[in-house]
């Protein structure tokens, strides 16, 4: 899950440079820690698309194609979803 949260939350440029890396590892570190500890409550609760996982055939863990490039909700949280590279799903 972990490797979820990161790369859903991480955008890259057309470059293929990471520009919010650090968000990325604080979703993650939160993640974390409130497997750690009970008491711990996440400031902005995980959105799904924040943990959804991604199967190598294309399709989310919940059967539906990932057919189009998939961007998060409004940056009302201060996160993003990860915006992949041309040609990759």
């Amino acid at each position: 899950m972990v490797f979820a949260v990161f790369s859903n939350v991480l955008e890259v440029d057309e470059q293929g440079r990471a520009v919010n890396d650090g968000d990325a590892q604080f979703r993650v570190a939160q993640w974390i820690r409130a497997r750690q500890d009970p008491s711990y409550v996440v400031d902005l609760p995980f959105e799904p698309w924040e943990t959804e996982l991604h199967r190598a055939d294309g399709r989310t863990t919940c059967g539906r194609a990932a057919t189009k490039i998939r961007r998060g909700p409004p940056a009302r949280s201060g996160f993003c979803c990860v915006n992949r590279l041309p040609g990759s799903l």
